[in-house]
């Protein structure tokens, strides 16, 4: 029997107040409410549209009352799947305000990945771009019948099976003119769900993650701590977000970031020589790396404005707390030790949405999350991380299981045995790589195998190293694929090369 201990636990930064027992969507609804102007909020960098506070404030309202009139409150599960756009916020500022759980999931996602994704919380409504209707229209019509309604956000025109967001309102509120007043509903922000986000487990399949208002109220309140509050407030400040990998991505050259004082990196390590060409090009001090993962809502440990330590992710963020763990015996580890990072504090999720085991799996007898990856700190209390304990591969910001690849390829009927790893990239931080045993006789290429496994994924699935042709894929004596051993089968592949 594991016996934890708590020897050795980092604490982060005392907060400056209490946190707030208060919902998101009273959070926004009243930062609204107080500057309810015209200036833009949004700003589509592509065409120059906006959506003003004022008009986020009235669609928001006036959707929120729609959904109640139309019997849709409080708990009931909303989607929303869209590329960014202005409307994207609308359906979950207002989901938030009457106390509904919002799951968005990606747009890319294959039919078959949807399902799955619909599947773990099974919402009545799915907001969705006119791009990616007619996936949902055809899931509501032919496959899954828990979906009431398919309401497109950023088009008014009219497709069949499916009702546009302006439609929406206009109907439920029987013409009345846009509303800027709602009360919101009030509720235990500590045990409301805010959104269920997927999240890939080492089975393959993606798990809904539970994020309760208190949840997402901690990253508001570090934003407070850091910068001022963007909202109405913040007439004069823009923000820049970058999508792209800066150091060489031409598109950095097409536009004026001369605004942009100082990066953000995560999902993977940064090396220092990626680290020195990005700031060279953009002409910035430093570049600031986090770790997190979807079960904290997102960085639970990072470098703080100002501070640099090359090589670390920073120190342990206020309101929570971490320590590092033997995962045999339980023992905390004190600085310089490698262990499994858990954490504890209101950022950690509430657990996996009709997913017991996998919540109790995902916690230690004493309450704390088990993260899966294996790091250190040292005698100031940086941390570092130098592996995983769970076979994830991380593609930029996505979160590949090996698992459900080997799943697919398994169904190719010429495939007898497959072991899927994550190669290492600078850009990319892992690329997916299939070690393939071929059934005896069988005539198959590699682009053959690349094209089957592209076929039923979505991009960031693909197996963009290749396939690497094997007599036997190590396995320890349950069965369980040896990992370390294809990465050594790999390095010896290259070596002949």
């Amino acid at each position: 029997m594991i016996i934890e201990d708590d020897e050795h636990v980092i604490h982060g930064p005392a907060p400056l107040q209490p946190l707030p027992n208060l919902s998101l969507g009273k959070l926004v609804d009243d930062s609204l409410l107080a500057n309810p102007n015209k200036h833009p909020a949004l700003v589509d960098a592509a065409t120059g549209e906006f959506i003003s506070y004022r008009e986020i404030l009235g669609k928001t309202c006036s959707l929120a009352e729609s959904l109640l009139k139309n019997g849709y409150g409080r708990n009931t599960v909303i989607s929303i799947c869209s590329e960014n756009n202005l409307q994207s916020c609308i359906p979950v500022l207002s989901g938030l305000y009457i106390g509904a759980t919002v799951a968005p999931f990606n747009q890319n996602y294959t039919e078959s990945e949807s399902i799955h994704s619909l599947n773990i919380c099974k919402p009545k409504v799915i907001f969705c771009s006119k791009a990616v209707c007619r996936k949902f229209i055809n899931l509501k019509n032919n496959k899954l019948n828990y979906i009431e309604k398919v309401i497109v956000i950023d088009s008014d025109e009219e497709v069949s099976g499916v009702e546009t967001l302006n439609n929406f309102i206009f109907k439920s509120l029987k013409g009345r003119p846009m509303s800027y007043r709602f009360s919101v509903a009030e509720f235990d922000a500590d045990k409301q769900i805010a959104f269920v986000m997927c999240s890939s487990g080492t089975t393959g399949l993606p798990k809904g993650v539970m994020q309760t208002h208190t949840n997402v109220m901690v990253r508001y309140m570090h934003t407070t701590k850091i910068a001022p509050q963007i909202s109405p407030r913040s007439q004069n400040c823009s923000v820049v977000i970058l999508v792209v990998f800066p150091d060489k991505s031409p598109l950095v050259e097409k536009y004026d970031l001369s605004c942009v004082k100082e990066l953000i990196s995560g999902a993977a390590p940064l090396s220092k020589d990626t680290e020195e060409t990005v700031k060279r090009r953009l002409n910035i001090p430093a570049i600031r790396q986090i770790y997190g993962l979807t079960e904290t809502i997102l960085s639970v440990i990072m470098i703080e404005i100002g501070d640099t330590k090359h090589g670390s992710s920073g120190k342990v963020v206020t309101y929570m707390s971490c320590k590092v763990r033997d995962p045999d015996t339980g023992k905390s580890l004190g600085p310089g030790l490698v262990g499994e990072l858990c954490f504890k504090g209101p950022m950690v999720m509430k657990g996996y949405y009709g997913n017991e085991e996998a919540t109790r799996n995902s916690f230690t007898s004493d309450g704390w999350l088990l993260t899966g990856d294996l790091g250190y700190y040292d005698e100031n209390q940086y941390f570092y991380i130098v592996d995983r304990l769970k076979e994830l591969i991380k593609y930029k910001a996505f979160q590949v299981a090996p698992a459900e690849l080997e799943a697919i390829l398994l169904g190719n009927p010429k495939i007898k045995d497959v072991g899927v790893v994550g190669v290492p990239n600078e850009e990319a931080g892992e690329l997916p790589l299939a070690f393939v045993v071929k059934k005896e006789g069988a005539d198959l290429t590699e682009k053959e195998i690349i094209d089957f496994v592209a076929e039923r994924v979505s991009s960031q699935k693909r197996l963009r190293v290749g396939v690497i042709f094997v007599s036997v894929i190590p396995k320890n004596p349950s069965g369980k694929i040896l990992r370390r051993e294809l990465r050594k089968m790999l390095t010896s592949y290259k070596s002949k090369l």
